[in-house]
């Protein structure tokens, strides 16, 4: 799971996990619980860029990604993460407003 991520101009709102691969990918320093300035977060997200990669389609990502960014799937609404051992992209969040039912049962 990676959270609630949400990121503009003057705002970073949101949680990373460590499961996600995010954590060590988007090391801001921050800390849960701490509220920031908006010259603080300005200084944050300045520091994420070139580390967002955004393409209408997966398909338009690099043949080789960078393990230091994150890419974001625009029409799929999916987020990945290069892994530089495996030589591929791995999906890390998903629009799940897009499952339609999750009942915990193999059965259909």
């Amino acid at each position: 799971m990676i959270g609630d991520i949400s990121l503009s101009k003057g705002q970073l709102s949101g949680t990373l996990s460590r499961s996600s691969g995010l954590a060590g990918t988007l090391a801001l320093g921050v800390s849960p619980g701490k509220y920031y300035t908006k010259a603080e977060i300005d200084e944050m997200i300045e520091s994420l860029s070139g580390k967002i990669v955004s393409a209408e389609t997966y398909l338009e990502f690099p043949v080789v990604g960078n393990a230091d960014a994150i890419y974001i799937d625009t029409a799929n609404n999916k987020v990945y993460r290069w892994d530089d051992d495996e030589l591929k992209y791995f999906c890390i969040g998903s629009d799940y407003d897009g499952i339609g039912i999750i009942n915990g049962s193999w059965d259909e």
